[in-house]
């Protein structure tokens, strides 16, 4: 059984560089445009009407589970190179998928000093993939790595993690391969290439992570978009 997995930091929906600074864009085109079965999104968004940036997946054959990071109106970061961030609604993280959910829960990654989320959440969901049981972990640690915060909130995960099924491990890591790698032993890391800043990239920090009898065919990164992050996507297969 063949299937892909995209993971992607969508900026809240507002383009960040550019031609694109501070205009709003599609996410739900975009993210469609990913042609994958399961989709990774950090940096969702939903206004206080209710009304979420990845709703209109649901008429594309998606299922979407989110978990609420916090109200964007209590962000402690305020700087230049987040003026283009919207000011109020929802702070969210997304998986959207075209198999079956059968179950969820939340991961706490624990508050970090300086981390303008004043708590972090992973998301895990077990998805029936052809009759087998899945489970893609949503992540996104925070940016401070002076203060080694991606460190710890990897940690934080995996001290959570079981291994008794497939897994997957996808989000925005704000970190970069070669330590993941050594941070996640027993893991397979079926994309490298640049994705940070979207429009001159220099680092990889947006990761799928995969075990548990996982095989990975093939990576890419895939186009710029108007967020300041670049897709990746991992080809898949299940024996």
């Amino acid at each position: 059984m063949e299937f892909s997995v995209a993971a992607f930091n969508a900026h809240w929906g507002v383009g960040r560089f550019g031609q694109f600074r501070g205009v709003r864009f599609d996410v739900a085109q975009v993210v469609r445009s990913f042609d994958a079965d399961i989709v990774v999104v950090s940096e969702a968004w939903r206004d206080e009407d209710g009304r979420g940036i990845l709703d209109p997946l649901g008429d594309a054959g998606y299922e979407i589970e989110i978990v609420q990071q916090m109200s964007l109106d209590l962000r402690a970061d305020r700087s230049g190179a987040r003026d283009v961030a919207p000011r109020t609604g929802f702070w969210e993280m997304a998986v959207c998928t075209r198999f079956p959910v059968v179950a969820r829960r939340e991961i706490s990654l624990d508050a970090q000093r300086g981390d303008p989320v004043y708590s972090r959440l992973a998301l895990s969901v077990t998805l029936d993939v052809a009759g087998t049981p899945v489970e893609v972990i949503a992540l996104h640690t925070s940016s401070k790595v002076w203060r080694l915060a991606p460190v710890r909130h990897l940690l934080n995960a995996k001290r959570q993690l079981t291994d008794d099924t497939p897994q997957i491990l996808a989000g925005d890591f704000n970190f970069w391969g070669p330590p993941v790698a050594m941070l996640m032993p027993g893991w397979d890391r079926p994309v490298r290439g640049r994705t940070y800043p979207s429009h001159r990239p220099h680092s990889q920090i947006d990761h799928v992570l995969v075990r548990g009898g996982i095989e990975s065919i093939e990576g890419e990164v895939l186009a710029a978009t108007p967020s300041d992050h670049r897709p990746v996507r991992a080809r898949l297969r299940l024996p």
